[in-house]
């Protein structure tokens, strides 16, 4: 019989004390955990730690597959890919659902541009919210769906050089959502939206919103979005001109019906995803350069495209 020796005691220690691994999926607030995080963990068995805010959480267990994380050429974390089990049930409101196939089977956009945090942590050092590496920290680019499972590219925050680009050189910037978590890192959203609302003003028609007090430089909302609310429903139109003489909002299709004087409209900017208006519109986040520290394309770069 044979003895066995220190350094095999300890690796045996750290075997019985495996690591897991935590996956928090942000659906609703990028930033803190809400009544839409789902927390999962890759384990066999329910896992008690606690969330980014500090809050212990269950963290359930889901098959879960997660590929090795992706470096670019400075050594950063670039990316990683992650399966998500479809096949069998939770209970929501009540109801019994498929795990993700039923939210996500026909609207995986949903899915998009959302956080996803994955952290490590040992099985035995639970007790304390600090005991954990962050694995990757990031946003879901790429999404697929199968009978079986739903995979996605999660793109870090830190060391991604692009997204979804379809040419060599992407000269738009390539963020789907204006002023979503890649749009505006480090910036109020309210900087780069100016939401607002006003009362509408008699004489309006369904594609030429008239307003009682908005007062800025013509063209000002253009590109933008107005929001209007009718029977219930929200109904949103691109916002194509703005004449501040008559303060009147120029719409690219018709509302359902013509807004009544003192409705409430809801506007707010866009963006047409250019550099050039990136950096010149706006000038609240920054006098010279706007939001360009933001910006997504390569804009600037040589036009080539793949062969």
């Amino acid at each position: 019989m044979r003895n066995t020796t220190t350094e095999f005691t300890e690796k045996a220690k750290a075997a019985q004390n495996r690591p897991v691994e935590l996956v928090d999926f942000f659906l609703g607030d990028q930033k803190h955990s809400d009544s839409n995080t789902l927390h999962f963990a890759i384990a066999d068995t329910s896992v008690d730690f606690y969330d980014v805010d500090g809050n212990q959480q269950v963290y359930t267990p889901m098959r879960i597959e997660r590929e090795q994380v992706h470096h670019n050429m400075d050594l950063r974390r670039s990316s990683v890919g992650l399966k998500i089990g479809v096949t069998g049930y939770k209970e929501v409101n009540g109801q019994k659902v498929r795990e993700f196939q039923d939210i996500f089977w026909k609207h995986s956009q949903y899915m998009q541009d959302k956080r996803v945090l994955v952290r490590q942590v040992f099985s035995d050092l639970t007790d304390s919210p600090n005991h954990f590496v962050t694995i990757i920290d990031g946003l879901v680019d790429v999404v697929s769906m199968s009978e079986d499972a739903c995979g996605f590219t999660v793109a870090s925050f830190l060391g991604y050089i692009g997204y979804k680009s379809g040419v060599a050189i992407d000269r738009i910037c390539p963020v789907s959502v204006f002023a979503d978590t890649r749009c505006s890192q480090g910036v109020d959203t309210a900087l780069l939206t100016q939401e607002t609302t006003d009362s509408v003003e008699e004489g309006s028609t369904a594609t030429r919103v008239k307003v009682k007090s908005i007062d800025t430089a013509d063209d000002y909302w253009k590109p933008g979005q107005l929001s209007y609310i009718y029977d219930g429903e929200e109904y949103v139109r691109k916002i194509i001109g703005w004449e501040q003489s008559t303060k009147t909002i120029i719409l690219d299709f018709p509302l359902p019906e013509i807004p009544l004087e003192d409705e409430t409209v809801t506007v707010k900017r866009d963006c047409d995803r250019t550099l050039k208006m990136c950096r010149e519109r706006f000038s609240e986040v920054n006098l010279t350069q706007g939001n360009s520290a933001n910006f997504r394309g390569y804009n600037t770069a040589p036009n080539t495209v793949n062969p």
